[in-house]
């Protein structure tokens, strides 16, 4: 047994590894659809400054977005590279992206 790979470290009877990657993947999935979003809300959002509600899709967009602007840089290299680095490094650790976070890969050794 090695002392601190991911397979052998547990977190309430789980390995680590098998809790992490649906997290990092739903993560990778989420930012995914923000960029794909930008445009719409551009479109859909040009005008809500003008009323006094706001919905739940401008709030939520627009939060996401001031997240991004407090990182370094504006946070435009992590808009556009946060997805395709965390897909990258899900497959050189299990061997499968996660694009689709709900989607499980087959299993193919133990993994208990």
């Amino acid at each position: 047994m090695c002392a601190h790979c991911c397979e052998c470290i547990r977190w309430r009877g789980l390995p680590v590894k098998r809790l992490l990657v649906p997290i990092f993947a739903w993560l990778a999935f989420f930012n995914a659809v923000m960029v794909v979003n930008v445009p719409v809300f551009i479109v859909v959002c040009s005008k809500c400054d003008m009323f006094e509600s706001k919905s739940l899709y401008y709030r939520l967009t627009h939060g996401y977005f001031d997240l991004l602007a407090t990182l370094p840089g504006q946070g435009l290299w992590l808009l556009l590279g946060l997805s395709p680095v965390t897909w990258i490094l899900l497959y050189i650790w299990t061997g499968a992206t996660g694009i689709l976070p709900w989607r499980r890969p087959s299993r193919t050794g133990n993994n208990s």
